[in-house]
């Protein structure tokens, strides 16, 4: 769902894992009033759902990037990477984002450029309110990829 001043996604991707590393697609978004939604998915009792949202338009390099959304199937909810509260985006020459978790999950932040290769970039434990993400290194890259997720 998308709310606020955040950046519009123009395409979303729905893939299932059993292992964390092998996905299979499970389809693309339908946009609905608000954001974007897939219906009629099987999904097994155990494993990872990931959704991933793709915007474009940055002000800085014309960059492009996603928000990734995973849940553990089973595991209760997920982190999630706010897109409404007015810090998606790019604030003094660094992109961020909220974090918002359930209290006492222990979040990563990864990044990534080629979606194969991800690398913790912050690792927070949760408490009651969003956690601020901002990466420094994001205006001297063309593009880089982000999610959030629970840590093992």
């Amino acid at each position: 769902m998308r709310g606020g001043a955040s950046p519009e996604i123009w395409r979303t991707t729905f893939e299932i894992s059993a292992d964390g590393s092998q996905w299979g697609n499970l389809g693309t978004g339908v946009r609905i009033p608000g954001g974007w939604e897939l219906t009629g998915a099987s999904l097994p009792a155990t494993g990872t759902l990931r959704a991933r949202g793709f915007l474009t338009g940055g002000q800085y390099n014309g960059s492009t990037w996603f928000v990734e959304q995973s849940l553990d199937l089973g595991s209760g909810e997920p982190p999630r990477i706010l897109t409404d509260d007015g810090y998606l985006g790019f604030t003094d020459r660094q992109f961020g984002f909220n974090v918002q978790a359930l209290p006492n999950q222990v979040v990563v932040v990864e990044g990534s450029s080629d979606f194969v290769n991800w690398f913790a970039l912050q690792t927070n434990l949760h408490g009651a309110a969003p956690i601020l993400f901002r990466d420094p290194a994001s205006t001297n890259l063309p593009s880089r990829l982000y999610r959030a997720r629970l840590l093992p």
